[in-house]
């Protein structure tokens, strides 16, 4: 059993916070309680060799836990629910992972605020303490406060949650902002759609009455062409007809010429 825990201790040690090792044994117990990555037993193991007779005195109460499928030091320690939780939600908190502070000037650079920011920078240069410089940005607005936040960080990292949550309330703003910009940019894009659907209505309503009218200018050129075609014939004969008058005047001058000089000339005789 030694050496199989022992073996079990130098397998997972180099994973754990090196600070376990000099942990008195209620608070391991706890601190193994919440570890979900280790197996029963390995936690089991690591009491046996740095606890062994804490281990030892408690093995009935252990056994009779892993017999009913119960976490397996439940019992062997009076654990304090409020306190474990707080600590649980400490190491919760620990592991989570907030933006860097490139991501939040990067931001409001995007958002046109890096001139204010800079100012505020200059400001808290101004102030002597730290005390002094968190009571300046507490005083603040709430965007110009997450300005000067995020001036301070990384220096003050216990303002990286609020400066996360200050940044996810004006990244929604924006969105918003964003959102609301776009639907009345939609409603005036909607209502131009209309007005040029009305303005094309009235197009087609003029181009209709033009094509009407080109198709009564078309009938009337038609009649207009046969009338010149009627016009024209009519001449032509008229033409012939003057051609023929005067032909007939013509021949008509000659034979009362004709008459005349015979007149004459039976006078003479």
């Amino acid at each position: 059993m030694h050496l199989f825990y022992a073996e079990v201790v130098d397998d997972v040690k180099d994973s754990l916070p090196p600070e376990w090792r000099d942990l008195p044994f209620d608070e391991l117990v706890v601190e193994l309680n919440f570890h979900a990555q280790l197996r029963t037993y390995q936690k089991l193991a690591l009491v046996y060799e740095w606890h062994n007779e804490h281990y030892m005195d408690n093995f009935e109460m252990i056994s009779k836990n892993a017999t009913d499928k119960k976490p397996v030091f439940q019992g062997v320690v009076n654990v304090n629910e409020e306190e474990q939780v707080e600590k649980a939600l400490l190491r919760i908190r620990a592991h989570k992972s907030y933006p860097t502070v490139d991501t939040y000037v990067n931001f409001i650079a995007s958002i046109g605020e890096t001139e204010k920011m800079e100012n505020i920078k200059i400001d808290l240069l101004e102030k002597e303490s730290q005390v002094s410089k968190l009571n300046y940005v507490a005083r603040l607005e709430p965007f110009d406060m997450f300005l000067g936040i995020v001036s301070l960080l990384p220096e003050q990292e216990q303002l990286r949650e609020t400066a996360y949550s200050m940044y996810l309330t004006e990244k929604e703003k924006k969105l918003i902002d964003k959102s609301q910009l776009l639907q009345n940019e939609t409603t005036v894009s909607n209502q131009q759609l209309v007005d040029l659907s009305h303005e094309l209505d009235e197009k087609n309503k003029q181009y209709d009455q033009l094509e009407r009218d080109f198709e009564q200018l078309t009938k009337k050129q038609v009649e207009t062409d046969k009338s010149f075609l009627t016009i024209q014939t009519e001449l032509e004969c008229l033409k012939k007809e003057a051609g023929l008058l005067s032909q007939k005047r013509l021949d008509a001058e000659k034979i009362k010429g004709l008459l005349r000089n015979l007149y004459q000339f039976h006078l003479m005789q």
